[in-house]
């Protein structure tokens, strides 16, 4: 067997691989006694019929594929460890030519990524602020959750409780109906239809009104899509939502508070706590995005196809949620699958690159996550339950969980990373790379002071 292997640009090697002449003749052989023993042929038992029956009755061309099949498998693996390539992926086999036998076999590789200068990109933090407005939304939230429905007289208004019965129909089929249903008034909301909300907002106890709203064309239910549907819509009732007084007797309805002080104080923490951490994710989003616009990246076609289709695949679920299948949300919106592959290309590369660099990045930090790491986050999260601590801690100790944990913690440490890297002031920079300086003429030093241990160890 020859094989001629030819490194590509985008990572990935041709093999073209000659099979010797009797290798093939024993492969066709042996191909043929195969199908012989799964294909009834006049005359003979199972295995039994020669080489040149078997090829009249079921033609040269299934022999052939039969014996490729499987020679090809060998050949693959043969000339993959005389190549030494390590393929990450299925690997595309042709015949070139059939005699000698010749096959052609593009191996994809390991994408390869050179990281620039990430140490110098710097990103300028944003101050972190809760303001009075957002602690208010919060409280009111809360107030919200504690209210009562009572009867009101007014106009229906944003967030009112409506009882209404409702009736819809399109070129004279009443296609939506329901009777002393419960409704609440969420302007801008899209249920059961655009508009539907608003059309209905200011209307008072025992009144009706009728209006015609459109369906659009890529709602789920087939009767409805793309139709006018005339609405006639009674309210039978009608209830506001009664909110608590805050005060410090609300306070201690909420938790472990003495006073509405204590509460604001603690929504004030929970909301800086949480747009801290959303300022760190920010910074380190665009430190990886400095980072992957400045790298060298290659990567072998499958590896993006493969992110494509995991793309593909999410956007199936997603429309799935709304009551369509793929296929079926494609021909309602006009679109072929090509063109919703073409579409989510540029995100897609995007999206690998990204991640590319993220393992490259957490690679040359030496980023890990220790057992003991693991462990100890499994113990705090175990002692938060109380009593259940170690009935908790038991199903935290199963695989899965354990994988998931030891992700988080991993993804926390790269996180923090970037982070520090695009906060670090001048001066911590310029410590750094003299701390790493530093190592590199003690490295030196030791390797020459052990090449003269070397050299006088020899001549003694």
């Amino acid at each position: 067997m020859k094989v001629n292997t030819e490194k590509m640009e985008n990572c990935q090697a041709v093999l073209t691989i000659e099979v010797e002449e009797e290798r093939v003749e024993r492969s066709l052989k042996e191909a043929a006694q195969r199908i012989s023993k799964r294909t009834r042929i006049p005359g003979f038992r199972a295995g039994r019929a020669p080489y040149h029956i078997v090829e009249r009755m079921v033609g040269k061309e299934a022999v052939f594929d039969e014996a490729l099949e499987e020679l090809g498998s060998q050949v693959y693996r043969e000339a993959l460890e005389e190549s030494e390539l390590e393929p990450i992926d299925r690997t595309e086999m042709e015949v070139v030519e059939r005699e000698p036998l010749t096959l052609k076999m593009t191996v994809p590789l390991k994408p390869e990524v050179e990281l620039g200068d990430y140490q110098s990109i710097h990103v300028e933090p944003q101050e972190v602020k809760v303001e009075e407005e957002e602690i208010e939304k919060v409280l009111t939230a809360l107030r919200e959750e504690r209210g009562e429905w009572v009867p009101v007289e007014r106009e229906a208004q944003e967030g009112d409780l409506l009882t209404l019965d409702v009736e819809g129909r399109a070129d004279g089929e009443r296609v939506v109906g329901a009777e002393e249903q419960e409704y609440i008034l969420r302007l801008g909301a899209e249920v059961p239809v655009k508009g539907f909300p608003e059309s209905i907002e200011g209307m008072k106890a025992g009144e009706e009104r009728e209006f015609t709203l459109a369906y659009p064309v890529t709602h789920p239910r087939d009767e409805l899509a793309g139709r006018k549907v005339e609405f006639r819509v009674h309210l039978l009732g009608l209830k506001g939502k009664k909110l608590p007084p805050l005060d410090d007797e609300f306070a201690k309805t909420v938790g472990d508070f003495e006073s509405l002080k204590e509460l604001r104080e603690r929504v004030e923490s929970v909301l800086r706590a949480r747009a801290e951490t959303r300022e760190r994710e920010r910074v380190a989003e665009e430190v990886l995005t400095a980072m992957t616009d400045q790298a060298k990246i290659a990567y072998p076609p499958t590896v993006l196809e493969r992110q494509l289709g995991s793309m593909i695949e999410n956007y199936g679920k997603a429309v799935a949620r709304q009551g369509f299948t793929l296929s079926r949300y494609l021909e309602v919106v006009g679109k072929s699958e090509e063109e919703l592959r073409g579409e989510l290309r540029p995100q897609a590369e995007e999206r690998l690159k990204k991640t590319l660099v993220f393992s490259k990045f957490t690679e040359e930090e030496g980023i890990a996550v220790e057992e003991e790491e693991v462990d100890q986050e499994v113990d705090e999260i175990a002692d938060s339950y109380g009593d259940q601590a170690e009935e908790v801690k038991k199903a935290l100790l199963s695989p899965e969980p354990q994988r998931s944990i030891r992700s988080r913690l991993f993804s926390q440490k790269a996180l923090e990373r970037l982070v520090e890297i695009g906060t670090a002031t001048p001066e911590e920079e310029a410590e750094e790379e003299k701390e790493d300086a530093k190592f590199k003429v003690l490295t030196l030093e030791d390797v020459e002071k052990e090449k003269q241990s070397k050299k006088g160890g020899s001549s003694e």
